[in-house]
């Protein structure tokens, strides 16, 4: 039998909307401005405080939809405290950013989505990038994501 006396509780909020989720959040959180399609606005998916309510273990993720289907496409960001050393789940191939920071690329290829993670001011970053218009291309994909990473790059440097 488990102990659940000590076991951290996840709590979910709700954010009566985008604006104000990204307001909350004990960190910046810049979004991409240009998408490889005309998608949604992105939308709160999880806001989650992994620990207790502490604050310390903050979770979001945020989705932008192709033409409201999301069997059809997507991309979403999500950003976590990155508290501890953290690697990537799976097999990653290391990417260099233009400013010589490494990130993290992992494909789905059963999925045709890919996904690059990397870390910002103590925040670990993940974009993932589905589009069934498309031909499924790892290389495109992967140049897609570090654009889409470097638009939220470029957006802390600007602060």
């Amino acid at each position: 039998m488990m102990d659940t006396d000590n076991m951290p509780l996840t709590t979910a909020y709700i954010a009566p909307s985008t604006e104000a989720a990204l307001e909350a959040l004990p960190f910046e959180l810049p979004l991409p401005e240009n998408l490889p399609f005309d998608g949604s606005p992105f939308e709160v998916v999880d806001l989650l405080d992994m620990n207790e309510k502490d604050g310390k273990e903050i979770r979001v993720k945020l989705k932008s939809v192709l033409n409201d289907d999301p069997l059809e496409g997507w991309i979403s960001v999500e950003a976590e405290d990155a508290t501890g050393s953290r690697l990537p789940t799976g097999i990653a191939t290391p990417v260099k950013f233009s400013d010589q920071r490494t990130g993290h690329f992992q494909t789905n290829q059963s999925l045709e989505s890919s996904m690059l993670q990397w870390t910002e001011n103590d925040i670990w970053y993940t974009i993932t990038y589905l589009n069934k218009q498309e031909t499924y291309d790892v290389q495109k994909h992967k140049e897609i994501l570090v654009d889409l990473a470097e638009q939220i790059m470029d957006q802390f440097n600007k602060q």
